[in-house]
């Protein structure tokens, strides 16, 4: 099968490689659509030569491993990228990716899906339903992202969001709360990425460098923002989302910092 393979940093080759087999328990998908995530920009100038990467994808089951039943060649799916044991509190519980023995998807430790193939745990499947192509079901992964950081703050109908940030992460963080019924506004430097998240439902947005984004959501809402949703995960962003919380409200991290960072103290001296 082709594979694009990481070779050196920041160097992506097309080779061939041989095709996986699925493992006992495992399913074995045809990758039909395949994301490149931003952390995946950062990855390829850190991981070891020989890496398949590729966690946001969709495709259709092309084998069943050993002792796997309740699944069929064919099957359009999305898959959850890591595998986990199965059997210890945190996979009991539903939340595999705090396993002890996880091992991710296309960061390192298990080929990805930057491939024609790719191995994948049932348990981590869901079912594309027909009216889904391949191609929107590969964002299945950047969408669960944003509507877990949205559950968890929780957003309800009425609150007041600030979303700082409108790369992919961004705006569909702003979708899910749109679609809870709050009021967003978003901060956002890129002429085109505010463009877009005002047509996806945005109240407003604001230039970072020349306007407060709490300021206008309280202009707007009549309060300040209750909960503040950091979505660019570099240096300064975080501090900046701290400062412009409302009193007693709630930030939610979704972009990964992947360098060092400082975050300002509370109470100045």
């Amino acid at each position: 099968m082709r594979a694009a393979v990481l070779r050196e940093a920041g160097r992506l080759v097309v080779e061939e490689v041989p095709r996986p087999e699925p493992e006992p328990g495992e399913l074995l998908v045809r990758v039909r659509d395949c994301g490149i995530c931003g952390s995946d920009l950062h990855a390829a100038h850190t991981l070891s030569p020989g890496t398949v990467m590729g966690h946001e994808f969709a495709g259709e089951v092309a084998a069943l491993g050993p002792g796997v039943s309740g699944w069929r060649v064919g099957e359009p799916v999305v898959a959850l990228p890591y595998m986990s044991c199965g059997g210890c509190v945190a996979c009991r519980a539903g939340d595999g990716i705090r396993c002890a023995a996880v091992r991710s998807i296309g960061l390192g430790e298990l080929p990805g899906a930057y491939a024609e193939y790719v191995r994948v745990q049932p348990a981590s499947c869901l079912r594309i339903p027909e009216r889904v192509g391949f191609r929107a079901a590969a964002l299945v992964e950047p969408l669960a992202v944003a509507l877990h950081g949205v559950r968890m703050a929780p957003v309800k109908a009425g609150t007041s969001c600030l979303v700082v940030g409108a790369g992919p992460i961004g705006l569909t963080t702003l979708l899910w709360c749109r679609d809870a019924g709050a009021a967003v506004v978003v901060s956002e430097p890129a002429e085109g990425r505010a463009a877009l998240a005002r047509r996806l439902g945005a109240a407003a947005t604001v230039h970072p460098g020349r306007e407060h984004a709490g300021s206008r959501l309280q202009a707007l809402t009549g309060r300040d923002p209750e909960v503040v949703f950091e979505c660019v995960g570099v240096r300064g962003t975080l501090n900046d989302a701290l400062a412009q919380a409302g009193v007693r409200a709630t930030v939610v991290v979704l972009g990964v910092c992947l360098g060092r960072t400082r975050s300002s103290p509370a109470w100045p001296s």
